[in-house]
């Protein structure tokens, strides 16, 4: 049986430390990566959530909202109309109408937007966590492997 040297044998050692390392390393890389997938899933999830609830809503504005017919009525009832006072009046609704549906999809908007930058947020949160996260880690692995 051949033997090794000293030199031979922490060339090996070190290697080894360098190898295992390296695959701590790719855990923790996984496990982050996981991590992250799961909570943009979470986000994709909820989102789409947010996203039926308001195309609910929309549909129920969509059915309030003056179809072809009732643009026909309308038109009917403002030839109709005595006076222009009684014109400003529709106008007046019509605007209103309009304006609300703006205001809901403004809200609708601002909540997406709100939804991403905490999302980015978080993402950023995590590198920053994650890579402390994995200094800390490897120097432990470094100390040990110095032992």
């Amino acid at each position: 049986m051949m033997g090794i040297s000293i030199k031979q044998y922490g060339v090996l050692k070190k290697n080894y430390s360098e190898r295992k390392l390296i695959m701590v390393e790719r855990e923790l890389l996984n496990a982050i990566s996981d991590m992250m997938d799961s909570k943009f899933e979470e986000f994709k999830v909820n989102l789409a959530t947010k996203d039926d609830i308001a195309n609910m809503a929309t549909k129920d504005d969509i059915a309030n909202m003056a179809t072809k017919d009732d643009i026909a009525c309308i038109w009917k009832e403002m030839a109709n109309l005595a006076t222009k006072a009684d014109l400003r009046e529709v106008e007046n609704n019509v605007l209103t109408e309009v304006d609300r549906v703006q205001e809901i999809a403004t809200s609708h908007y601002n909540e997406v937007k709100m939804e991403i930058s905490q999302l980015r947020a978080e993402v950023r949160s995590y590198q920053i966590g994650s890579l402390k996260l994995r200094v800390d880690r490897l120097e432990g692995d470094m100390i040990k492997s110095k032992r």
